[in-house]
Order: structure tokens, then C-alpha cells, then sequence
């Protein structure tokens, strides 16, 4: 019985995975599970998703491998994917605002990147000076410039 649950909790990731990868669903924290195998599945066969489903468990979650997965260990995995995302995410916007291809970017190019932003709201005096005080926070230092590290 609990092979099947855990199957079932598993399938659900799976689909909220897949619906994520392909843009049907807002919600890429649920992409957390399969990380970067969550566009591999489309179109897979319910065999083979099965078979990455038990792959995934005894080769990248199962950390004691007893073929249970504990919260800790799910957690652990899910933290791992969130954490490689939330780097990747980091290294391609820096990339994108970082106009002139140097090893930093700075203030002009951010704000510019900044607020070409589709979900960035209107500039205002009051969005300019916090946007302003937030890089004085993040340029560690205080060079007027930020590399990827800060």
C-alpha cells in the first residue's frame, strides 16, 4: 500500500511538473521535483515514466536507498533543484543585463534590464531610490559595479 501511495504522490509531481515546463500552470516551484528532467517526460509512455520515476528515486533521491523516500530525503532533493534553478536563473539574468559583455554589470545596465522586465512595475522617484538602495546593499564593494559572486 505504501508503494502505491508514494506512486501516487509521485505521479502528481510528475504532472504539475510537466504542466509547469510546458506553461500550463504559474506555479515553477512544483517544476522543484523533476528539475531538469521535467521536459523529458513529455510524450513519454506511462512505462517510461514509471521507469524514471524508480530511477530517480534509487539513483538521485532514495540517499540511504531503501526504496522509501523519507520527507528528509524529498526535501533534500527538492532543495538541491531549487538551489541549481535559482543559480541558473541567476547566471542567465546577469547575462541578459550585462549589455557589455564584461565580467560585471553596471547600475545603467541593470536598471535598463530592469525595466524591460515584463512584471516590473512602472518607474517611479520611489521604485528609482529603492532600486537605487538595493544595489548599494548587493555592491559589497562599493565599486558602483556587480559581478556575478555579489
Amino acid at each position: 500500500m505504501g508503494a502505491v501511495l508514494l506512486l501516487g504522490v509521485l505521479a502528481a509531481l510528475i504532472r504539475s511538473s510537466v504542466q509547469s515546463a510546458v506553461g500550463e500552470d504559474d506555479h515553477s516551484h512544483e517544476h522543484a521535483f523533476l528539475g531538469e528532467y521535467a521536459k523529458s517526460v513529455l510524450g513519454m509512455k506511462p512505462e517510461e515514466l514509471e521507469d524514471l520515476l524508480y530511477w530517480l528515486v534509487e539513483q538521485r533521491i532514495d540517499q540511504n536507498k531503501d526504496m522509501k523516500l523519507s520527507a528528509n530525503e524529498l526535501q533534500h532533493w527538492m532543495r538541491h533543484v531549487y538551489h541549481r534553478d535559482l543559480e541558473n536563473n541567476i547566471l542567465e539574468a546577469f547575462n541578459t543585463a550585462n549589455i557589455k559583455g564584461d565580467n560585471d554589470i553596471s547600475f545603467k545596465e541593470y536598471r535598463q534590464w530592469l525595466f524591460t522586465q515584463p512584471d516590473t512595475p512602472e518607474r517611479t522617484e520611489k521604485s528609482e531610490n529603492r532600486l537605487v538602495a538595493r544595489w548599494r546593499l548587493a555592491d559589497d564593494n562599493g565599486d558602483g559595479r556587480l559581478s556575478l559572486g555579489e
